[in-house]
């Protein structure tokens, strides 16, 4: 049996203010965002506009067919606002408010729309379609920057929103009958059983990427120096291991550096601890910008620093190496009108193929040593420091 329209409007304006106070009691929690406000408003204008259309013939026309309409637009206008702001675009208000404006005029003073129920709809497919386009668009933009599995999920979704709320119009073109809420033949209530299914499949993936984002944020927390917003230790022996095993897959060489800045507690006792900071972080933009962007790059203890570099040896990594030595001591950074400059002291191991990664670790750790005691500001292999696998 197919429910009949007046009652999945019923479902929809229910579905709408359970995620609407759901998403308001989260939004007004300690860490509110205007994201979840906005899905909140939008869930509620939604709520109210559909049981609107659920009480045609028992509410006056202006308030079932206008006012309803307005609110359902607003209602996805609202929501795509929350997605920009989650995504961290532009809220554009004026597009906001374009398209529930352009309903009200339209229902209120532009023929046929004051007065036949189809091109009605049509119009307020037409709107829907709009607003679900251009978050569709946008959710691949920002897809690009932040992976997130319930946003390619919401994607999909708002295509097939988009897809019933034409299909509606369709069916209302080539049905009269369908106009009448009683209606329902399949041609009618698929479409909205779709479109209720999206609603509620919407806001499900709406609050599940604020879940995921936090997961990844606390993940990122776990794996990365705050400081230098490089790889801490833990997270470059994860993230090394499973690239030294891909390249033993492939058959790749690799090899890892590591790296100590010189004198670096007497930057700490003359300048201060703020400053010695500011020179880890130059050095660690130093280093990013002289590593290729396949490498890994971890602080992994006060001012030493590990990378790894897959695809070259010994001695390309050496080559790579002592092109940051030189940009690092060529570089300078102001602090509090005092200016700062280092050197570094790198040793350069290769992974060999008895020995792991924490064995070339250690020979780059004992190369980097030897650079020290040789006068630092320099580059050693670990094949010339007598490093064996």
């Amino acid at each position: 049996m197919n429910p009949d329209v007046r009652t999945l409007w019923m479902v929809v304006s229910m579905t709408a203010l359970v995620f609407g106070l759901l998403h308001v009691w989260v939004g007004a929690g300690k860490r509110r965002h205007p994201a979840v406000q906005l899905w909140g408003a939008g869930n509620f204008a939604g709520a109210v506009g559909a049981g609107l259309l659920s009480a045609r013939g028992l509410v006056p026309e202006v308030w079932s067919v206008t006012v309803s309409n307005v609110l359902i637009v607003t209602c996805w206008s609202l929501i795509w606002g929350g997605l920009c702001a989650f995504n961290g675009q532009p809220v554009r208000g004026r597009v906001m408010a374009a398209g529930p404006l352009a309903v009200l005029a339209a229902f209120q003073f532009i023929p046929p729309f004051t007065t036949s129920i189809p091109a009605r709809v049509s119009l307020t497919a037409l709107v829907l379609a709009g607003y679900f386009t251009v978050s569709v668009v946008d959710g691949i933009k920002a897809q690009r920057v932040e992976r997130l599995a319930s946003r390619r999920i919401l994607i999909v979704l708002y295509v097939v929103a988009a897809a019933a709320t034409i299909g509606r119009s369709v069916s209302l073109h080539l049905d009269a009958g369908a106009v009448q809420f009683a209606t329902t033949t399949p041609a009618v209530s698929m479409p909205m059983l779709f479109f209720a299914f999206a609603v509620m499949a919407i806001n499900l993936c709406l609050s599940l990427m604020g879940w995921e984002r936090l997961e990844d944020q606390l993940a990122d927390a776990a794996m990365l120096d705050s400081l230098t917003s490089t790889l801490n230790r833990a997270g470059f022996m994860i993230q090394a291991q499973r690239l030294a095993e891909e390249c033993v897959a492939r058959q790749l060489r690799c090899s890892v550096i590591v790296m100590d800045l010189d004198e670096f507690k007497a930057v700490n006792d003359v300048f201060g601890h703020e400053a010695g900071d500011r020179l880890l972080t130059e050095f660690a933009c130093v280093a990013r910008s002289n590593l290729r962007s396949g490498d890994l790059l971890a602080r992994i203890g006060g001012e030493e620093f590990c990378a790894m570099l897959p695809g070259v040896d010994e001695s390309q990594a050496a080559v790579i190496a002592d092109r940051l030595r030189v940009a690092f001591a060529a570089a300078s950074f102001s602090h509090n009108d005092v200016v700062l400059a280092g050197t570094v002291s790198i040793g350069v191991s290769q992974l060999g193929h008895k020995a792991g990664l924490r064995s070339a670790i250690r020979r780059a750790d004992v190369a980097m040593y030897e650079a020290k005691s040789r006068g630092r500001d320099r580059v050693i292999r670990a094949s010339a420091a007598g490093g064996r696998d």
